[in-house]
């Protein structure tokens, strides 16, 4: 997590139940604040979603209708593959688990870790104290690159979330002043949770299924059983 270790190991409990309704799942690596700075994290989920569609005939996958899911580091970047996509790492559909939008209002929207420290995930991620960082912050920002024809986005966040706000998935301005979410985004607080580590699996795989089936990114029945097959062949080849 905090875009400093982790694996694509941990996305796999995520990805199996939605296989077996017809997805395809791929789980990806990404450089770590500690192996390189942003946007290095960024490049590498834009390489994965281009391999990807390079291996749609392969893999039994529509090119044009790829979704990607991720939190709270994840969240970030998926969010960024949403609103700064463009031609080939374009993507259909966002699901944000607590992800960051807008480092630079995190400690004035309250948390018990200081995101303003030259030490923080965001500061190390940026390389250097983010409020001396503006521009560079601003860029890591996926706030800063919505426009109305983003795809549609599920963001799920913990109304008692310690660490990431709850104001970062709520934030509804750009620093511009301009409305920042499309209205066709989805709001889920869970309440009475730091975060929303799911109870039941089943619980945040009808959540995913639903945000996908909604921007039609559902394989049709032929291409289920190929899905399955793919999915480890898939998960191997995306390591970055």
């Amino acid at each position: 997590g905090a875009w400093r270790s982790g694996s694509r190991d941990s996305g796999l409990p995520m990805l199996l139940p939605l296989a077996r309704r017809g997805y395809l799942g791929a789980s990806i690596e990404y450089r770590l604040s500690c192996e390189a700075l942003f946007p290095a994290q960024l490049e590498d989920a834009r390489c994965a979603v281009r391999f990807l569609r390079s291996k749609a005939l392969a893999y039994h996958l529509d090119p044009d209708r790829i979704g990607v899911w991720g939190a709270s580091a994840g969240g970030h970047l998926v969010a960024l593959l949403g609103t700064a996509g463009e031609g080939p790492t374009r993507v259909q559909a966002v699901c944000d688990f607590f992800g960051p939008t807008d480092f630079l209002q995190m400690d004035a929207a309250g948390s018990t870790l200081r995101h303003d420290a030259p030490d923080s995930p965001e500061s190390r991620l940026i390389g250097g104290p983010i409020q001396q960082r503006q521009d560079q912050v601003a860029r890591a920002n996926p706030i800063t690159y919505v426009t109305p024809d983003d795809p549609p986005f599920l963001i799920l966040h913990g109304d008692q979330d310690p660490l990431v706000p709850l104001h970062q998935s709520r934030s509804s301005t750009r620093p511009s002043g301009r409305p920042a979410w499309r209205p066709a985004s989805t709001w889920w607080r869970a309440r009475a949770t730091a975060s929303p580590a799911p109870r039941s699996t089943k619980r945040y795989t009808r959540s995913l299924t639903a945000i996908f089936r909604n921007a039609s990114l559902h394989f049709s029945q032929p291409c289920r059983e190929a899905a399955w097959r793919s999915l480890s062949g898939c998960r191997a080849e995306t390591r970055l």
